[in-house]
């Protein structure tokens, strides 16, 4: 992929602001506020929100107010919330007057957060890898070679609301039914209760099922899990530069967290599961436990479980990840209780982000683009 265009043009539009609104107060809106303040120095004079419920009153000592009538409307305001509330705040603005705006979905996240990560120089874009180049005399169906033996797995629930856009879901991405033992309703040729599974554990464990199930039922050359509504950024010639460059895992960019990464996580995983999930890191693999502290004062952290790597990379990865969330489970649901809200999912958040940042020295790590489909 190619952004060199499309993120100058977005950086200009900032630079030339003349006064800069973040609206929005979570994770996506401290991200490009971090941005912005590295890449160009220039600071927001607030962060506006629709409600100060479930709001910071400050961040990095700049205000957190409610949206009111006294925006100037020679602000430009950048909106960095989830995408679903984009269209209410549009019409907010615009009967303000307030035309000067930028809306920060999934595609505009990364032309402004890759700037940031170039020059933290930390977070390696797939973009910024070279690709060998083709002679010209090779055949196209030679050049389809590279996509053989590359097979990412989209995970779909039978309950998942159905995708108004259309989009183009490349050939090497299969969708897999997660939760499959629990209903029998069909959604997709391939289900995640076939050979070795924990197909019923997807209430709590979610997306990892399907990880799961490609680890114990799969040996591709790369292999890799994504969502029904969230996937990886990645083209043909993508495919072609991480297996001639050797990519071991390829990642969406992390956020930017504050005012670490317990900022994010800490809104969906309760204390004590954080506790007990330390625990178990601890017991289970005791070689990262001390490291996963200093890991998680820091501000950055994977989310949603999606990855590509190649064979021994997620082999490697699994074998790791799941006997510390067995053992989780164990200390998370004593005396055989059953919970069904999705907390071990959000622990493999966690862990991911544990792993490959205390892996970044030893593995080929690239990061692209995560787009949200609605």
């Amino acid at each position: 992929m190619n952004y060199t265009g499309e993120r100058d043009t977005v950086w200009r539009q900032i630079e030339k602001a003349e006064r800069l609104i973040i609206y929005g107060a979570q994770v996506v809106a401290y991200g490009v506020y971090v941005a912005i303040k590295e890449v160009i120095g220039r600071m927001p004079e607030a962060f506006v929100v629709s409600s100060i419920d479930n709001n910071p009153l400050i961040i990095d000592g700049i205000l957190v107010i409610e949206f009111n009538e006294n925006i100037s409307s020679s602000s430009l305001v950048i909106v960095a919330t989830p995408e679903i509330y984009h269209e209410d705040i549009k019409n907010k603005l615009e009967q303000l007057g307030i035309g000067k705006s930028l809306y920060v979905d999934t595609h505009m996240e990364y032309l402004i957060m890759s700037e940031y990560f170039r020059k933290k120089g930390r977070f390696t874009l797939l973009e910024d890898i070279p690709t060998l180049k083709y002679n010209e005399s090779i055949q196209l169906s030679e050049r389809d070679k590279d996509l053989s033996g590359v097979n990412m797995h989209m995970a779909k629930f039978h309950r998942d609301p159905i995708l108004i856009g259309d989009y183009h879901i490349p050939s090497w991405i299969q969708p897999i039914q997660v939760g499959a033992a629990l209903t029998d309703n069909r959604i997709s040729g391939l289900q995640d209760n076939t050979g070795d599974n924990i197909s019923y554990k997807n209430p709590n464990y979610s997306e990892l099922t399907a990880m799961y199930w490609v680890w114990k039922n799969r040996s591709d050359e790369y292999m890799g899990i994504c969502h029904y509504r969230r996937m990886l950024v990645l083209d043909n010639n993508d495919i072609s530069k991480i297996k001639q460059n050797h990519i071991n895992v390829v990642l969406p960019l992390p956020f930017v967290c504050y005012p670490d990464t317990s900022g994010q996580y800490g809104r969906y995983i309760s204390i004590e599961d954080q506790q007990k999930m330390f625990l178990a890191l601890k017991e289970v693999s005791p070689e990262y436990y001390e490291l996963a502290k200093q890991i998680l004062k820091e501000s950055y952290l994977y989310n949603y479980n999606m990855f590509l790597a190649d064979c021994q990379t997620y082999n490697d990865f699994c074998n790791w990840l799941f006997p510390i969330l067995k053992r989780a489970e164990e200390l998370c649901e004593p005396d055989g209780e059953v919970r069904k809200d999705r907390y071990i999912g959000y622990l493999g958040e966690v862990l991911t982000t544990i792993y490959f940042i205390c892996n970044r020295n030893n593995l080929k790590i690239a990061h692209v683009e995560k787009k949200w489909m609605v």
